[in-house]
């Protein structure tokens, strides 16, 4: 596991290397954490802006499941909340198959932006230390947040790398729409409207590509905006993403504003290095 981690804490170093990287916990109880889960994305960029190709090819993710601190093969739960559970489309990618290994790594077939070259997840759940829990009960709940937070933590960094299927649909017609703006401020007759159109825009002049591109500027700014804030908080929800903590500390935090007996934070935890 350490060897694991150490390769991921020196790849993070390199420019063309994207971390995201996420943290939960779940308990049967208020008084008792009972098992934890931990999420890692490694994503690679590609340094080649020369090719203009549009063609996407699927790529391969390479899942790595860590038990208690020890490689082990991955779940039958696990590998069907990746497969039909997270929300993959709102970080622009799409999964069209997922097969499991004789070494029990699962192989994710996606496609996605042309920039991604290279996807590498790492799974990590365990107990707590005073508890031989049996079961791991909310795993899929958990597991799907748990992945959905750490790619957020990555399209927080890389929005350029990660934006989702909708918001690129948007972004097509903002061209067509910046224009038809301008052309109705610039051709009008009224030189007040005019001046209080290029004011709000924050412009001099009212010249009409000076229009059209602080338009288009603005219009890309929302949509990008939008795309970056987490589902919950869209549906005007109380984001807990943003919570630091750790395993040692008040079991308070793990629980969430719905009653659900587990939180989802993203804090300090193995992932973490000086």
């Amino acid at each position: 596991m350490n060897d694991i981690i150490h390769i991921i804490f020196v790849l993070s170093s390199r420019d063309s290397i994207k971390i995201g990287k996420a943290f939960s916990g779940s308990s049967e109880s208020l008084a008792e954490t009972l098992w934890f889960f931990e999420v890692c994305f490694a994503v690679t960029e590609s340094l080649n802006t020369t090719n203009s190709s549009t063609k996407i090819e699927p790529k391969q993710m390479k899942v790595l499941f860590f038990e208690d601190c020890v490689c082990a093969t991955i779940t039958s739960t696990i590998l069907q909340t990746l497969n039909s559970k997270v929300s993959w489309d709102r970080f622009g990618l799409s999964i069209k198959d997922v097969q499991v290994t004789d070494t029990g790594i699962a192989l994710i077939e996606w496609e996605g932006p042309a920039q991604l070259e290279s996807i590498l997840l790492v799974l990590h759940r365990y107990r707590s230390s005073q508890t031989m829990l049996q079961s791991w009960s909310r795993e899929t709940q958990l597991c799907k947040r748990c992945i959905e937070d750490a790619l957020n933590d990555l399209k927080q960094q890389n929005p350029h790398l990660f934006c989702s299927h909708s918001s690129k649909e948007l972004q097509r017609y903002v061209p067509d729409l910046s224009c038809c703006l301008s052309k109705l401020i610039s051709s009008s007759s009224d030189i007040e409207f005019k001046d209080s159109c290029a004011q709000i825009l924050g412009l001099q002049s009212t010249d009409y590509n000076d229009i059209r591109s602080s338009i288009t500027t603005r219009l890309l700014q929302v949509i990008e905006d939008l795309d970056k804030q987490p589902a919950n908080k869209k549906k005007g929800h109380k984001e807990t993403g943003s919570k630091t903590s750790s395993p040692d500390e008040s079991n308070d935090n793990l629980i969430d504003e719905e009653g659900d007996d587990c939180d989802y934070f993203a804090g300090n935890s193995i992932w973490q290095y000086q």
